[in-house]
């Protein structure tokens, strides 16, 4: 990760969890202009099944569709990666993955390698919603 500040204040900025990055290791997707840091998105896999976390658009780039491009690339990469699913867990977003593709599942039918993340044993609340995607 080339600007791991910025990467981190972005997260921060949207109220996702930084906490454990450096334990999890996701890889990230970065979108940038020049020199602005626009969208990040990551992974963390786990075999074929892959947790999408992470993914944010600076608030001044929102409702321009770069998020949708974004997370189709962020999804291209996880298929080559040999990822046939994603997982997530969203406080607030969850209509636009709905719009994706992403359907909602009880937070207990998560894949177990999932569950034991950080991510969902701590770091987001129960009342996140979890969310599929068969790629």
């Amino acid at each position: 990760m080339a600007d791991w500040p910025a990467i981190t204040s972005m997260l921060e900025q949207a109220g996702l969890p930084t906490a454990d990055l450096a334990q999890s290791r996701p890889e990230f997707t970065v979108l940038a202009d020049a020199e602005t840091l626009i969208g990040i998105g990551a992974l963390e896999y786990f075999g074929d099944i892959a947790l999408l976390r992470s993914v944010a658009i600076a608030a001044d780039r929102r409702h321009q569709g770069l998020g949708a491009e974004l997370l189709a690339h962020i999804e291209r990469r996880a298929l080559e990666r040999g990822a046939g699913q994603l997982v997530l867990l969203t406080q607030s977003v969850d209509r636009f993955f709905a719009r994706h593709g992403y359907v909602p599942i009880p937070r207990a039918s998560a894949p177990a390698p999932i569950q034991n993340t950080a991510e969902f044993r701590s770091l987001c609340p129960d009342s996140a919603v979890c969310m599929t995607k068969r790629l």
